[in-house]
Formats: structure tokens, sequence, C-alpha cells
């Protein structure tokens, strides 16, 4: 599992680098494309939500930032599942519910879950990412 994720995260790592691409003349460019603009911001938005929650005001403010990031992608069923999901956990951080850490546990590794499918989704640099 471990290594899973060392892959994962140094695949995410690459795909949020910028192009480089080598000119006629010999010279190289380097280009920072949408692409890799939105594979670097999921990827915070990845490990942000999936890291060890510290306070309950850190964790909504975690989740507002990603839901703006990810309403700002191309709509498609996943972007709208996964700000479903991030509404879910914000209603509930907001009353205060208290379900149990086993209930938000599963809701925490559903969100990760559906943001690596989007990740995967989006960037095709992507499709060999195991989520």
């Amino acid at each position: 599992n471990h290594l899973r994720n060392e892959r994962t995260e140094n695949k995410w790592e690459k795909c949020g680098q910028m192009k480089k691409w080598k000119l006629s003349d010999g010279s190289c460019i380097t280009v920072d494309t949408v692409e890799t603009r939105r594979a670097r911001e999921t990827k915070e938005i990845y490990n942000e939500l999936g890291s060890k929650v510290d306070s309950v005001q850190q964790r909504i403010e975690s989740l507002e930032r990603a839901k703006v990031i990810v309403e700002a992608l191309n709509q498609c069923k996943l972007t709208k599942e996964v700000c479903a999901l991030l509404d879910r956990e914000l209603e509930l951080l907001r009353l205060g519910t208290e379900l149990g850490k086993e209930f938000l546990q599963g809701l925490r590794k559903r969100i990760v879950q559906v943001i690596c499918k989007l990740m995967k989704k989006l960037n095709s640099d992507t499709a060999d990412i195991t989520c």
C-alpha cells in the first residue's frame, strides 16, 4: 500500500511539471499548460483532504478550498459527485454532528478516491494511477 501511494505521488508530481519541448534551433522551451496546473491543484487538494485532520475549522477551510478548485474544472459527473461529497462533509462538520470517526473516515476516503478518479479523467498522463 505504501509503495502504491509513493508511485501515485511520483506520477502526480510528474504530471504537474511544466512541459519541455526542444525547438529546431536546439534551444528548449518550458510551458506551464492548463493540464499541468490542473494536475498540481488536484494533487494539492488530494494531499490536503487525505491528510490527518487537526481541527474542524481547518478541515472546513480545506473542504471549501477544494470545492472552489473542483467547481472551476470541466463540469462532469465526477465533479458533481466530488462537490456533493464535499458539501455533505461540510454540512456534517458545520452542524457539529457526532457520527463517529468511522463514518467520517469512510466519507473522507470516498472524497479522496473520487478526486483521484477525477484527476485520471482530466489528465491523460494519469491513466495508470491506481486510486
